[in-house]
């Protein structure tokens, strides 16, 4: 039997084709390009293996759009694609927000694809958020965000314009276009990306507590597996 969807909402999901040498470069030092490419993916597929479990309407957002075919190839001739359009990431995000909203829904939630802490949890709280305020963002420990979300009407390019994207002060950057358009932004909790062998190292060792055992992040705890790391 088909779900049926909640036309009111979407979730974009900003993807990077896993081509080597692209992918988690600075883990790609201590990994490899192969074992970086493999991290990324297994990444993704956890992440969208909880997307599709939910009740909820999904685009995939994905760079450099030459690779449509390895994304098709990767994530399933059926799977929701789209090409990100612009010069720069936020660029990007505004254009997919935007058109993504073109379609009619109330409210459009974006996040990136390396954060394994996402859950579905976290995702439905954004789009609750969204019933009481404008926006809502996810910060990142790193002081990016890995979630920002809007209800239809109030996104505006200023969010994305003028950040010097990948440093530390994008998270703060951002509030301070907010506050300049006078729009009250909650925060979700804070979470952490993968990046660098010490984060690889640090939630390898969270999987390992008997808490964190569940169905979510099989992927991953097979890469780990095999890497010996758990």
């Amino acid at each position: 039997m088909m779900k049926t969807l909640d036309e009111s909402k979407c979730l974009i999901v900003f993807v990077k084709a896993p081509v080597r040498g692209t992918v988690k470069t600075r883990l790609a030092e201590d990994l490899g390009d192969s074992g970086a490419v493999r991290l990324y993916r297994a990444l993704v597929e956890d992440l969208l293996a909880t997307i599709y479990r939910m009740n909820i309407n999904l685009r995939i957002f994905y760079h450099p759009g030459k690779h449509e075919a390895l994304m098709r190839k990767w994530l399933g001739a059926d799977a929701p694609l789209f090409v990100q359009q612009g010069a720069d990431l936020g660029q990007r995000m505004h254009h997919a927000l935007g058109c993504t909203a073109a379609e009619g829904f109330r409210s459009v939630v974006l996040i990136g694809s390396d954060i394994p802490g996402l859950n579905d949890q976290i995702i439905n709280n954004a789009f609750s958020l969204l019933g009481a305020y404008p926006a809502v963002i996810g910060p990142a420990v790193d002081g990016g965000y890995y979630l920002i979300g809007f209800r239809a009407g109030c996104i505006f390019m200023g969010a994305f314009t003028g950040i010097d994207w990948g440093t530390p002060n994008v998270l703060e950057k951002t509030l301070q276009r907010f506050r300049q358009k006078g729009k009250e932004t909650p925060l979700l909790p804070s979470l952490r990306d993968i990046d660098t062998r010490a984060d690889l190292q640090a939630f390898a060792a969270g999987l390992s507590d008997g808490a964190a055992r569940s169905s979510r992040l099989q992927h991953m705890r097979a890469v780990l597996g095999e890497m010996k790391m758990i």
